[in-house]
């Protein structure tokens, strides 16, 4: 019986921790997710004459994918400008530059909310990409 008990208490324990990683509700902002990696997390809301859940996901889905590129450099460019330069410069921000490193990314996740919204993360993976950006920031 003791053994029972602490079967289940572990299923339990397990099923809550899988829903809790499960959803998109631990992403709630762009930014670096570690020193490698940049996270770019876009919403859109389907088109106001889409009548259809399917209609509402797919407008809101072919709109997201046709900003996703733009709206991660935004972002990115969004980080560069608070990055505090070691020297005391100010920051110069060569948009051109920063492009580079959104060619490297692509889209990790893509979630839909009852509404017909999407949110996708555009994902940017490069080795020490933090300092490479911090470095783009200060020249």
């Amino acid at each position: 019986m003791r053994l029972l008990f602490i079967i289940l208490f572990s299923i339990l324990i397990a099923c809550s921790q899988f829903q809790k990683t499960a959803t998109n509700e631990y992403i709630e902002t762009s930014g670096f997710s570690d020193r490698n990696t940049f996270i770019a997390l876009i919403k859109v809301r389907p088109e106001m004459g889409t009548s259809s859940l399917v209609e509402k996901r797919e407008s809101a889905y072919m709109e997201a994918k046709i900003k996703v590129k733009q709206f991660a450099l935004q972002e990115l460019v969004n980080y560069a400008r608070t990055v505090q330069c070691t020297d005391g410069n100010p920051v110069k921000i060569n948009q051109q530059r920063m492009e580079k490193f959104i060619q490297k990314g692509y889209i990790s996740d893509e979630y839909y909310d009852p509404d017909g919204s999407i949110s996708l993360i555009y994902s940017i993976k490069a080795r020490s990409l933090r300092n490479k950006v911090h470095t783009e920031a200060c020249r």
